[in-house]
């Protein structure tokens, strides 16, 4: 009886799992759908000049218009309107740049960016400096704008949310950086607002035995976002982020898949063809010439096979679960790096922030492998997370893998 009432609770946990991983898809799977602007100011003088930049993508739905006249026009007014400074507690206009510019010039900042420059000149001394920017936080609340604060040949690096609308500069002779905590917010938020990591996780955990297990992918993520540190303090890799999200996608199929194999009578003939899918979805992408997308599928393909063999032939599903854990942290580690371009920071300013970034997602994703691996084991009983294979974890098993390959699919598109 006993024996029987833990399998019917620990089936319901896995049901829960399976109930939540349905709620993934309320939300993209990655951070390339994030809302993000740049925005430089440059303190010369009793002038501030503003250098605010705006992906494209963005600019084009925040204005409702795919034509790069109109966005610029509508953009830019948007931008003067939504942007302020002051000195000594009395406001700095924005002044006429001549030329028939106006006071927004709209200049070029790169391919698929929209830039915009203002000058706002201050009458009164420039102490108690107010940098205002409440762009784009009515249309996203979770926009954030990476911003660059430049005195001379000094320039620190600032934070503008929708909590943290102004920065506040007693002397512009030591102008404030954005402290750690600000990043460590922004790493949790993240991780908390990402379907594919949360996703990720919860299959991961479907893979383990028990709490003791289950802290073996927490460590792997450790040690794939302290890889991440290496690479980029090397320079080896250069990310970009819709890649970032396919690969994420297919580690979410991949622990799927993992699930689901020891289950089946013939298991290597499923290895090999999901490899074999892989494979050929490369030779498509090296078809249509889209090399990234190509290399990334071969790696998908290669990766697949060796896991999943190794895998079955050891049985040791928990060792998988952290080596998926160390490449999702190590993609994960590149997350903000990969939306720091256009302000052209140097390269330890970017270590720093990716540090103070990397430890509020770890944190997060700690939090949420303790709170379901706990709350699992709890109404299973026996402490462990997965006592059998059944088929509220087939189940779950689907939906992770149907969204793991969506992800993978739409990333790529991307």
């Amino acid at each position: 009886m006993v024996r029987q009432q833990r399998i019917i609770t620990s089936r319901a946990a896995v049901l829960a799992l399976a109930l939540i991983a349905l709620l993934c898809a309320r939300r993209p799977a990655h951070a390339g759908s994030a809302s993000v602007s740049y925005s430089t100011w440059v303190l010369s003088g009793d002038t501030v000049m503003l250098r605010f930049v705006v992906p494209a993508a963005e600019a084009q739905r925040l204005t409702g218009s795919a034509i790069p006249v109109l966005t610029v026009s509508k953009l830019g007014d948007y931008v003067l309107h939504h942007t302020a400074v002051s000195a000594s507690g009395q406001d700095c206009p924005a002044i006429d740049q001549g030329y028939d510019l106006g006071r927004v010039d709209p200049v070029q900042v790169g391919a698929g960016l929209y830039g915009f420059e203002i000058f706002f000149r201050c009458g009164a001394p420039m102490q108690s400096l107010v940098l205002e920017d409440h762009a784009l936080f009515d249309r996203a609340v979770d926009h954030v704008d990476f911003a660059r604060i430049e005195v001379g040949w000094r320039f620190t690096d600032q934070l503008f949310t929708a909590a943290r609308q102004s920065v506040h500069i007693a002397d512009p002779a030591a102008v404030p950086a954005a402290g750690i905590w600000q990043y460590v917010r922004l790493g949790m938020g993240h991780v908390a607002h990402d379907a594919g990591e949360i996703c990720f996780l919860l299959a991961a955990l479907l893979l383990v035995r028990g709490r003791r297990d289950a802290a073996l992918i927490v460590f792997g993520l450790a040690a794939g976002h302290a890889l991440s540190l290496l690479a980029q303090a090397w320079g080896l890799i250069v990310a970009g982020e819709p890649l970032i999200g396919a690969f994420a996608g297919f580690l979410v199929a991949l622990a799927a898949i993992a699930i689901v194999v020891p289950e089946l009578r013939r298991p290597q003939v499923a290895i090999t063809g999901w490899s074999i899918l892989l494979l050929m979805l490369a030779l498509i992408a090296a078809g249509l010439r889209a090399l990234h997308p190509a290399l990334l599928l071969a790696g998908a393909a290669a990766l697949s096979a060796g896991l999943l063999t190794a895998v079955r032939r050891s049985g040791r599903q928990p060792w998988f679960a952290s080596s998926l854990a160390v490449v999702m942290g190590f993609l994960g580690g590149f997350a903000l790096p990969s939306l720091l371009g256009p302000l052209h920071l140097p390269e330890r300013s970017e270590i720093r922030m990716a540090i103070s970034y990397d430890l509020g997602a770890l944190l997060t994703a700690a939090g949420v492998v303790a709170l379901v691996a706990g709350a699992v084991a709890l109404v299973g009983g026996a402490g462990r997370l997965s006592p059998t294979r059944s088929g509220a974890e087939v189940l779950a098993a689907s939906i992770f893998g149907g969204l793991g390959m969506f992800w993978l699919v739409s990333g790529l598109q991307g």
